[in-house]
């Protein structure tokens, strides 16, 4: 091979001009130029000197014919997509690397192993991205931070992060397909967003004790995952972080858990085992949805808030130990849960509570005193939940100790006398006379002894009407929801 064919200058190779097989790159070079044997589809070997210092960006991308690469160690910076869609079947990074750029290896297709050295301390965005054939890969105790290394690679069926990673970029693992065994060792303190999400045949994963949050979708969609141990001393757990992990069986939420995301356990539909710890303090929406096969729950006494849909359609759900403090549980929180007999959140003492619809009481009938749902924050006001809607109605004190009933519904029209004036956040009209405001629905009706306290509407419009001369049921051609139209004497306050 003629030296001619090389574009050198400064012991820096610029290009490469020739079309042989086999090259060997001379001695004194210490620097390949960026795209200097880019595309070169008829490149098959390669021998790099051991002068050798700097890989350039793309130098070697999309050699499609290269198979194999002994990189000398003396190399210590390589840039962006080295070998990126190259043929390469095996790869090792240089123990002396010191810089790497992103994509060193990315859609390198008929990559089966990959080799990193002790030494290195950090692996780049993209570094093995789409490396469809990846089946096994070593990472050294030196390693410090994983990037977005190795998502979408199919073929890769088990990883081992040592002690040393105190970092895992979102999205890592994810699509990982194959990937069944994921121990990780290392003092990571977050699993973060979509890490190994979409690795559907992951049946194991050993997480460490250090570890304080899991991401939004960190697990998602792992759909073979049976068993998933999570430590004490963690806080939270994000949005659809386990969601559609349909072969998870039991979820044991360990002390230390403030909040569940919202999703955080969608269609986990095999879980039949479900624990709360006495830290929990919010239950976002959906979080458990669809869980169809869990029986019973206990929710712990430090509880303060239960999303929309929490506990949607767990169809088997029978029983809920519902905690003795006040707490605020959306009216669609235990929506379609058939074998519920009656909501679960029981009113506090004062009795201020609002009815909640699944209850699905025939027409005109007001529930039981013991069916009633929501509790207020104090005595001086009643909590009110709307579909998706928090409000506190002025109460007077001294009517504190009225039993209150509720229900909650469509309200077909409402017709207000002449001087009422509407409350000042309603946000209908700003005037102070109107007659009749129809289809505010859905709402939260609260009902006493002397008639309406208040009602919201699904635009968090609230509003304090008077005394009830007269109500009526207009069932609507085919519906099965109750509309009811409420006359109103005069205005409370």
């Amino acid at each position: 091979m003629e030296n001619s064919f090389f574009e050198i200058k400064d012991g820096v190779l610029l290009s490469y001009k020739g079309r042989e097989e086999s090259v060997i790159i001379p001695e004194g070079v210490v620097a390949i130029g960026e795209r200097a044997f880019y595309d070169n589809d008829r490149l098959k070997e390669l021998e790099l000197p051991s002068t050798l210092k700097k890989i350039g960006n793309y130098a070697f991308a999309r050699c499609k014919s290269l198979k194999e690469i002994d990189i000398p160690d003396g190399v210590e910076v390589m840039g962006y997509s080295v070998f990126s869609a190259s043929g390469l079947v095996n790869a090792r990074l240089p123990k002396g690397i010191r810089e790497c750029g992103i994509g060193v290896f990315m859609d390198c297709r008929q990559l089966k192993e990959a080799v990193i050295p002790e030494g290195v301390t950090e692996l780049p965005d993209h570094t093995f991205g789409r490396c469809y054939s990846l089946k096994a890969a070593s990472l050294p105790d030196s390693l410090k931070r994983l990037g977005e290394a190795f998502y979408a690679c199919l073929g890769l069926e088990e990883i081992e992060i040592p002690e040393g990673v105190t970092e895992i970029e979102a999205s890592c693992f994810s699509d990982c397909v194959g990937l069944r065994e994921v121990v990780i060792k290392g003092s990571l303190s977050e699993i973060k967003g979509s890490t190994f999400c979409g690795c559907s045949s992951l049946e194991r994963i050993v997480l460490p004790g250090t570890l304080k949050k899991i991401g939004n979708g960190a697990f998602k969609g792992c759909k073979a995952l049976k068993e998933i141990e999570l430590h004490e001393g963690l806080e939270a757990i994000g949005a659809s972080a386990f969601e559609k992990c349909s072969a998870l069986e039991e979820v044991n939420i360990p002390e230390g858990v403030t909040v569940i995301g919202e999703y955080a356990f969608y269609e986990c539909t095999s879980v039949f085992s479900l624990t709360f710890p006495s830290t929990l303090k919010r239950i976002e929406a959906s979080a458990f949805a669809f869980l169809e096969r869990l029986r019973e729950i206990t929710l712990p006494e430090g509880l303060e808030y239960i999303g929309d849909n929490a506990f949607l359609f767990c169809k088997r759900l029978r029983s809920v130990t519902p905690p003795t403090g006040r707490v605020i549980a959306k009216s669609s929180a235990f929506n379609r849960c058939e074998r519920l007999s009656e909501f679960p959140i029981p009113p506090l003492p004062y009795g201020y509570c609002v009815f909640d619809p699944t209850l699905n009481l025939p027409y005109g009938e007001l529930p039981e005193k013991d069916k009633v749902c929501y509790q207020p924050t104090s005595g001086e006001g009643i909590a009110v939940e709307g579909l998706g809607t928090f409000a506190i109605a002025p109460y007077p004190a001294e009517r504190k100790n009225d039993i209150v009933e509720a229900c909650n519904t469509w309200i077909f029209s409402v017709r207000i006398s002449e001087g009422i004036s509407q409350d000042h956040d309603s946000g209908i009209h700003d005037v102070d006379r109107y007659e009749e405001h129809t289809d505010v629905r859905p709402a939260n009706v609260i009902l006493t002894d002397e008639g309406i306290v208040g009602f919201i509407d699904i635009d968090g419009r609230y509003y304090i009407p008077g005394k009830v001369t007269g109500w009526s049921i207009d069932r609507g051609s085919g519906s099965t929801v109750d509309y009811r139209s409420y006359d109103i004497e005069k205005r409370v306050r």
